[in-house]
C-alpha cells in the first residue's frame, strides 16, 4: 500500500456528495477489505476511474453478489444514521434479516 498514493487520490477527487460521499468512500472500503488497511481498489469505481485505476475485469477483482450486497446495505446503514428499522424498511427486508446478515458480516472481519 502507498498512503501516499492513496492520500493524493482522496485529495483529487471533486465529492459531488459532500463529506457524505466521503464517509461511504471510506464505508464501502471498510466493507470490502479483508484486511488492516484500505487499497485503493476497495475504494469506488467512481473514485479509482478519476484517477486513472483499471475498470473492473481488467486486471481488478470484480465484487461477489455478496460482497456488493453487503456494501449496499452498509451504505443504506450509514444514510440512515445507523437506523436498523428505517434501513431494513428501505431494503425491503424485516429486521431480523438484516440483524443476521449485519451479525454475519461481524463474523466475517
Amino acid at each position: 500500500m502507498n498512503p501516499l498514493k492513496h492520500s493524493e487520490a482522496l485529495q483529487r477527487y471533486n465529492y459531488p456528495g459532500n463529506v457524505r460521499e466521503l464517509e461511504n468512500i471510506i464505508a464501502r472500503g471498510c466493507a470490502v477489505s479483508s484486511g488492516d488497511s484500505i487499497e485503493l481498489s476497495h475504494l469506488s469505481e467512481n473514485l479509482r476511474l478519476q484517477n486513472g485505476t483499471t475498470l473492473p475485469g481488467k486486471g481488478e477483482k470484480i465484487p461477489t453478489l455478496e460482497e456488493q450486497e453487503e456494501i449496499y446495505i452498509r451504505w443504506v446503514l450509514s444514510e440512515l444514521d445507523g437506523n436498523q428499522t428505517a434501513a431494513a424498511t428501505v431494503l425491503g427486508i424485516n429486521r431480523s434479516s438484516l440483524w443476521r446478515k449485519l451479525k454475519t458480516y461481524q463474523e466475517k472481519e
